[in-house]
């Protein structure tokens, strides 16, 4: 937490956010069932990337409720994580309504690497990109 130090309230608006957002994985990972016809290996991953997923939506909130200087790139990081992470979210659900025997399946399991790449794609577009010189005034602004 040493990037959000200059901003106290941005601090520990975050650190209660992911504190929550923990304690509710692993609460949950602990005491729900296991779904029927389910490897546990499967269930836990979804629940991981689910806290995983919030997590990263909480830093995005945060950024952009107390309007927190962030470098384009890191932008571009955090976006792509978390649209990589709901849309696999996302195909995990389909898959787990479709079921394992469905033809469907096979086609939903394929889209995992795609969506990687394309997300993989979208930081090396960014890293190409000529980085700008930072604003001095931005840190001061954002600490008003």
């Amino acid at each position: 937490m040493i990037g959000l130090a200059p901003f106290p309230r941005a601090r520990r608006l975050t650190l209660l956010a992911v504190t929550a957002v923990t304690t509710v994985a692993a609460v949950c990972a602990v005491t729900l069932p296991l779904p029927e016809n389910a490897t546990q290996l499967s269930v836990v991953l979804a629940r991981g990337h689910t806290a995983t997923l919030w997590t990263f939506a909480v830093l995005a909130f945060v950024v952009a409720w107390f309007h927190l200087p962030l470098d384009p790139f890191h932008r571009v990081i955090l976006l792509g994580f978390v649209l990589d992470l709901s849309l696999y979210g996302a195909l995990l659900s389909v898959a787990g309504w479709v079921g394992r025997g469905s033809a469907a399946y096979s086609y939903l399991q394929a889209l995992d690497p795609i969506l990687f790449a394309a997300t993989v794609g979208l930081w090396a577009i960014a890293a190409w990109h000529p980085r700008r010189a930072p604003v001095p005034h931005a840190l001061q602004e954002a600490r008003q």
